[in-house]
């Protein structure tokens, strides 16, 4: 349908459409059945959601609060900010951690001088291991960029993932 209203498909993110009109771009992001609809333009957008109310079912929910887990506050000057502290305190619940300590530093700085002895490593839980670093994974790539060097070193033992004495 949004072929139909002049949108082309992202070739780089399936879920993306772009439409160029009088200058004005307007992006729409589909998730399921969520749909994000952004332009500098509010006639754009406007325009965007009758067409698709006239086809749909359609529930606005206002201004952008709360997607795939992450939290979009606009601030005073226009900028938005993203947060995901909500999906970190559910990750932290969901695999028991709700007590760690935060550090300012996301890794050991020695993470590249760490090697298991493969021998005499316990073995840990790997569907739990590969559920973690997933999650992580999400996190890096949404809103934190911060821990992508420990989340690579973590997804380097995603076969086979070990308990390293400490």
């Amino acid at each position: 349908h949004l072929k139909s209203l002049g949108f082309a498909q992202s070739p780089v993110d399936n879920c993306v459409y772009i439409k160029k009109e009088n200058g004005v771009f307007t992006l729409c992001v589909v998730w399921v059945d969520d749909i994000l609809i952004l332009s500098a333009s509010k006639e754009a957008r406007e325009a965007v959601k009758s067409a698709l109310k006239e086809e749909y079912e359609v529930r606005d929910l206002g201004e952008l609060a709360w997607f795939l887990g992450i939290s979009f506050v606009r601030t005073e000057d226009g900028s938005i900010s993203m947060d995901q502290s909500r999906y970190i305190a559910k990750l932290l619940e969901r695999f028991g951690m709700t007590d760690c300590k935060s550090r300012a530093i996301p890794c050991d700085l020695n993470a590249n001088k760490i090697v298991a002895d493969e021998e005499d490593s316990e073995l840990c839980d790997p569907i739990a291991y590969r559920s973690i670093v997933g999650s992580l994974i999400y996190l890096m790539t949404a809103t934190r960029p911060d821990i992508c060097f420990i989340v690579t070193k973590l997804s380097q033992h995603m076969n086979a993932p070990s308990i390293l004495p400490l």
